[in-house]
């Protein structure tokens, strides 16, 4: 079945509410979910299936040590980027504007791909970005380019026996970069992953990805029965019943 943006959105906000999301993060995480599945990424997949276990690992504490603040490691412990991609954005932002850039080791973390709509709202801001985690059998990067604000996404096969294979992200795991400045950006990338350079087997341009979004705007957002009632289910967990008595509480 499809559905508009409008309507996904009201629907993941109450949902995510239901499984505990705090005021602002449940209205955060659906923009999150939303954007993603309209631009091509998938989403909806591994938030289905995460969604159970949602509620309980917002318990989880996050570990952020400070030694390097140009290379930053921070344990999610289990966390969903649902929770935690405007925390770890944020913190790599705040480094990278203040030093000239930051990179960031995110362990244990699911859906780490929900990062990507954080990279395109900071390279609207100046600030240039990268994301590279495992993807079943192939590395992914994303990475925004000088043309647009939304990035590209290029694929590689995730095993690797080349000496820097080492710095490929752990599986639930996430290498996150920001920099002020295109030349120091671009430094950067080869630096940390020279064994990627010119090695890609599949590529999502910034323009692919703006077509999927322009086209589920146009003609709905595909989702299955199954997620759409699950979803409905629990949204109506944090909805009122319209009643005489519930009318009155709302000042009506």
């Amino acid at each position: 079945m499809k559905a508009s943006k409008t309507e996904l959105l009201s629907l993941f906000k109450l949902a995510f509410e239901a499984r505990g999301f705090d005021v602002g993060g449940y209205e955060s995480a659906a923009e999150l979910a939303v954007w993603a599945e309209m631009h091509g990424l998938r989403s909806f997949e591994s938030i289905a299936a995460g969604m159970p276990h949602y509620s309980a690992q917002q318990r989880h504490p996050i570990e952020l040590p400070m030694d390097n603040k140009h290379q930053l490691e921070i344990k999610l412990k289990g966390r969903s980027m649902l929770f935690c991609a405007d925390l770890v954005s944020d913190l790599v932002y705040a480094s990278a504007l203040s030093l000239g850039y930051c990179a960031a080791t995110v362990a244990d973390c699911s859906e780490p791909e929900l990062i990507i709509r954080k990279l395109a709202e900071n390279r609207a801001r100046g600030i240039s970005g990268a994301a590279c985690w495992q993807d079943g059998d192939l590395l992914r990067l994303a990475q925004t380019t000088p043309a647009s604000c939304i990035p590209e996404i290029l694929d590689f096969a995730s095993q690797s026996e080349d000496q820097h294979a080492n710095r490929i992200p752990e599986v639930n795991s996430l290498f996150l970069l920001y920099a002020a400045g295109e030349d120091v950006f671009q430094k950067l990338l080869v630096e940390y992953f020279p064994f990627l350079c010119g090695k890609e087997i599949a590529k999502k341009t910034s323009a692919e990805l703006q077509e999927n979004y322009c086209a589920a705007l146009d003609r709905g957002i595909e989702i299955s029965e199954c997620f759409w009632q699950a979803l409905v289910t629990l949204g109506n967990e944090v909805l009122v019943e319209s009643s005489e008595q519930s009318r009155r509480g709302a000042g009506a």
